[in-house]
């Protein structure tokens, strides 16, 4: 078939274009990868070419080819140096099958020198067969040879799409089976590193033999790590359960640590439930835990029982992993309740409310109930440990809390407990339920309290000014509210009330001026009558 003209000007370019046209145009031919003579024949003189930009395009181009023109000319170049080598290799690679047996001889009498690009090249051609022969040099003696296999093989990994991946995984599953493998412990543990590597799945049961007391240290070290590496979403029951036997062992770094870092990762099932409890005296804290971690996952009081316990360990690492691990544990805030009702520091109250908070929702009504109790107790006494528990209280249920304590301050009012009513209202002050009638509620608590010496001025000021800005508050009607609550604030309360807003301006000034007349009509020779005739002369209100 003849050539288009459009490969006629491409290889044109390549003969006699500008360097940027050259190279243009072999990137070119790459991509269209025609096998025309006269195409690789071009390609194939432009790799002498002074431009090595253009070189290694055109080195390039070739391997996008692959026919066997193209890899003649690419061969030479395993000989190369640096990045022309380096190119050329992958070039090489990217024949496939066509450079296998060309680069197979070539491999047979190789010196050390020239393998590391050789195994390279094989590694990234992805065939079983090319795979297989860098496999083969781990049963080398030459342990640097057995590295540079290695490295390649990791090294391909890079390019490797999944099914390439699976195919890499099946290569090396099979190659570790076989008797020669087996014989050979450095090709055994070079092989179960490749497939930690790999990463798949579908090798941890091939694995899983290899992490047995019966195999070298070395190796099981390798194999607990490789299905660490194969195993980002834990391993099933028949798994943890051999592991399990481990976390008794004494060598940490190379048996318990991976073993620890592959079951973290695990559900471990309730049947292992009181392997865990006992796994929280282990002889490594890096075990202790995890048993802890684990145990926060289950649901019985007895392991949350064991949480709590470990909160008072000696072992600073054990506290902080119980305290994170209570967090999660549905029945351990239960346990803590008491604990916390009992607590003398203020400072450790907080700690504990804190790992309540996380499952608060779970805590039962009666013991909510309690804890109340327990805050409203201390919340009397004035002790500052109320603070942690009604901090609790608040945050498990806002709604039943505003509640409580909107009652509580009617309760208290009733009993003209003023004191109390002022605090229980302020405790909800800022919950977004706490409307114009909570503000006014508790403005006008205060300012009885006030009457009876049993609150601050700065308090007293606060109820003033709220009730200032209720009184700008058209959608709130003060003037009629004061008027219903006149019997409960009395003369000596009206009287305050427009001795303060008499010096205000505007409707708050009116409503001071309304106030201080009103005691005046009511009660003119009494003497809050005339201290609010002299009020209303003084401000030019009369």
């Amino acid at each position: 078939m003849a050539m288009s003209t459009h490969l006629r000007s491409m290889l044109a370019l390549v003969k006699k274009g500008t360097g940027e046209e050259a190279i243009a145009a072999a990137v070119v031919l790459g991509a269209l990868a025609p096998k025309d003579k006269a195409v690789v024949d071009t390609l194939s003189r432009a790799l002498k070419s002074d431009n090595p930009h253009l070189v290694l395009a055109s080195v390039r181009a070739l391997g996008q080819i692959g026919s066997a023109g193209a890899l003649k000319a690419l061969l030479p170049l395993l000989e190369a140096r640096g990045e022309l080598q380096e190119t050329g290799a992958m070039a090489i690679a990217a024949c496939g099958k066509v450079a296998l047996p060309a680069v197979k001889k070539a491999l047979k009498d190789a010196p050390f020198e020239s393998r590391r690009v050789l195994y390279s090249v094989l590694a990234n051609m992805k065939t079983a067969e090319s795979q297989r022969l860098v496999l083969d040099a781990f049963y080398e003696d030459n342990f640097e040879m057995v590295k540079m296999a290695g490295r390649a093989l990791r090294s391909a990994l890079n390019t490797m799409n999944e099914k390439e991946r699976i195919a890499a995984t099946k290569s090396a599953v099979a190659f570790l089976k076989l008797k020669a493998t087996k014989a050979s412990r450095g090709a055994t543990n070079s092989t179960i590193i490749y497939l930690g590597y790999l990463g798949a799945p579908t090798a941890v049961p091939t694995l899983l033999p290899y992490t047995g007391a019966k195999n070298p240290r070395a190796t099981r070290k390798h194999a607990l790590g490789a299905i660490r590496n194969c195993s980002q979403a834990g391993v099933g029951l028949t798994v943890v359960k051999k592991l399990f036997a481990y976390l008794d062992e004494t060598d940490f770094e190379a048996i318990v640590q991976p073993t620890v870092a592959i079951l973290n990762r695990s559900v471990i099932p309730p049947a292992l439930e009181k392997e865990l409890q006992r796994l929280t005296g282990a002889r490594h804290t890096e075990v202790r835990q995890f048993a802890l971690r684990k145990l926060a996952e289950g649901s019985t009081k007895t392991s949350a029982k064991l949480l709590v316990q470990s909160l008072v360990s000696k072992d600073e690492r054990l506290r902080r992993s119980a305290a994170h691990a209570i967090k999660r544990s549905p029945k351990a805030p239960e346990l803590l309740l008491p604990l916390l009702h009992e607590e003398k520091d203020v400072d450790q109250s907080w700690s504990l409310v804190h790992l309540i908070k996380p499952q608060a929702s779970t805590l039962p009504p009666a013991s909510m109930k309690s804890t109340m109790q327990k805050a409203l107790k201390l919340l009397e006494k004035g002790d500052r440990r109320a603070e942690p528990l009604l901090h609790l209280c608040r945050f498990s249920d806002e709604d039943g809390f505003y509640k409580s304590f909107r009652t509580l301050a009617t309760k208290a009012r009733k009993a003209k407990k003023y004191k109390d009513a002022e605090r229980y209202l302020r405790l909800v002050a800022r919950n977004p339920r706490f409307d114009s009638d909570a503000r006014f509620e508790l403005s006008i608590v205060t300012l009885k309290a006030a009457q009876a010496g049993k609150t601050g001025s700065k308090e007293q000021e606060d109820a003033l000014s709220n009730l200032r800005r209720l009184c700008m508050d058209s959608g709130f009607d003060l003037p009629t509210r004061l008027k219903k609550e006149s019997r409960f604030l009395g003369p000596e309360g009206l009287y305050a009330l427009g001795f303060h807003f008499a010096e205000s301006s505007g409707p708050v000034r009116k409503l001071g001026a309304s106030l201080l007349q009103s005691l005046v009509k009511k009660s003119p020779r009494t003497k809050i009558g005339r201290m609010a005739r002299s009020k209303l002369n003084t401000e030019g209100l009369s």
